[in-house]
């Protein structure tokens, strides 16, 4: 997992000038059909096209100020490095999200 954590630090630090330390040891995954994908993490339309079900990626750090984030990239069931797409939530609220493969 840890080009993963790569990708979303270079993300958030290219585009935000926000860095973060990601724990590589604290990710989960969970496969969730279409039905299941709550809509801040994929909007439906973006859904089209993906397969289902997709694999789902999660991890979370807390910073200095004690903000939470959480980190999610959604691949391809069979392959973990197909990744489709990543989202970040800061404080339960959405903050960025974004093409990993256009990064």
């Amino acid at each position: 997992m840890k080009r993963h954590g790569e990708i979303i630090m270079s993300y958030l630090w290219n585009n935000f000038q926000v860095s973060v330390d990601i724990d590589e040891n604290g990710w989960e995954g969970v496969l969730l059909y279409h039905e299941e994908i709550d809509q801040a993490l994929i909007p439906k339309e973006e859904l089209t096209g993906l397969p289902d079900p997709l694999l789902f990626h999660m991890t979370t750090y807390e910073d200095e100020k004690e903000n939470e984030w959480l980190f999610v990239l959604a691949s391809h069931p069979e392959d973990v490095h197909h990744l489709y797409h990543a989202t970040c939530i800061l404080n339960d609220e959405s903050f960025t999200s974004w093409n990993p493969n256009l990064v």
